[in-house]
């Protein structure tokens, strides 16, 4: 999970999170192959205390709040190849905003689904 989309705020100690701060901070990338599943804690858990508000509509069925498809590492290396540090960490900032975005997207679906 990652922070939440209003603020942005993460735990400090998240892996992923120290991840990206490096890499922002020293442009370099680890050369990993793995998948970093960073959906914002605030849908989650927004998603969950949703579900309880007409528990005859979730009984019985399996919800899967991250998001089907994480951001590979090698994005990262990517967004480096793409210039010097600074706009190796605008790229990177660019990235966390466009799939927050994308997290937003699915939040305000989810909710339509959970009205109806």
């Amino acid at each position: 999970m990652s922070g939440d989309r209003k603020q942005a705020f993460w735990n400090p100690q998240d892996f992923t999170l120290l991840v990206l701060q490096a890499c922002a901070k020293y442009g370099y990338t680890p050369d990993v192959d793995w998948d970093m599943e960073m959906t914002p804690v605030d849908f989650a858990a927004e998603f969950i205390v949703r579900c309880t508000y007409n528990l005859s509509t979730i009984l019985g069925k399996t919800y899967h709040i991250i998001n089907d498809q994480p951001l590979h590492s090698r994005i990262l290396e990517e967004s480096q190849k793409n210039g010097s540090n600074g706009s190796f960490t605008a790229s990177i900032q660019r990235l966390l905003e466009s799939y927050l975005t994308y997290a937003l997207i699915i939040a305000v679906l989810s909710s339509r689904i959970l009205k109806s």
